[in-house]
C-alpha cells in the first residue's frame, strides 16, 4: 500500500501555485493567485480554443466565433470509458467567461465560470466547474477527476503566462 501512496505522489508534480479547491453549491471552484497582470490573464482568457486546451483530457476544441465576443465551442474530452463531447455557448461574464452547455449525448450539465480579479501585484484566477454526466457516476470521483484537472488547468496557465 505505501508503494502506491509513494508512486501517486511522485507521479503527480509538485505544485508551483498554492491551489484552493472547494465544492459550492453544486460547483468545483478551483483558485489561486498568479504573479502576471491582470491585463495578460484576461488576454488568455479571451482565446476561447486556448482557454480550453489547457484542460487536461481535452482532445479537441473547436471554436466558431459568434455576437458580443462570445463563441460556439465543440469541445470533445476524455472520458472514463470513452469520449465525451458538448457543444456549449462562451459568453463574456464580469470579470471573466461563462461556457455553458447547449448540446450533448454525454452530458446532462456542463458549465465552465473562468474569472479573474487584480489581486497584489498579480490577479486572482476562478475556474468553477459544474458537471454531470447522463451516466450515473459517483460524486466523489467526479470531484477528484474534475478538482485535478482545473488544478492542473491553473498550472499550464500560469507556465503559458511565464512563457510569455
Amino acid at each position: 500500500m505505501f508503494a502506491v501512496v509513494l508512486g501517486l505522489a511522485i507521479s503527480r508534480p509538485a505544485l508551483a501555485l498554492d491551489v484552493e479547491r472547494s465544492m459550492q453549491d453544486g460547483w468545483m471552484v478551483v483558485s489561486a493567485v498568479m504573479a502576471h497582470p491582470h491585463d495578460r490573464v484576461n488576454a488568455v482568457l479571451a482565446k476561447p480554443g486556448e482557454t480550453m486546451r489547457l484542460g487536461r483530457g481535452v482532445r479537441s476544441v473547436e471554436v466558431v466565433p459568434g455576437r458580443n465576443g462570445g463563441a460556439r465551442l465543440t469541445v470533445r474530452n476524455r472520458g472514463f470509458a470513452r469520449d465525451h463531447s458538448y457543444t456549449a455557448e462562451r459568453c463574456p461574464v464580469e470579470h471573466g467567461w461563462h461556457s455553458r452547455m447547449i448540446d450533448s449525448e454525454d452530458f446532462e450539465d456542463h458549465q465552465i465560470i473562468w474569472t479573474t480579479k487584480p489581486e497584489g501585484q498579480g490577479s486572482r484566477v476562478t475556474i468553477r466547474v459544474k458537471v454531470q454526466l447522463h451516466v450515473p457516476v459517483p460524486g466523489f470521483l467526479v470531484r477528484q477527476v474534475v478538482g485535478g484537472a482545473l488544478e492542473d488547468t491553473l498550472e499550464k496557465m500560469d507556465v503559458l503566462l511565464r512563457a510569455e
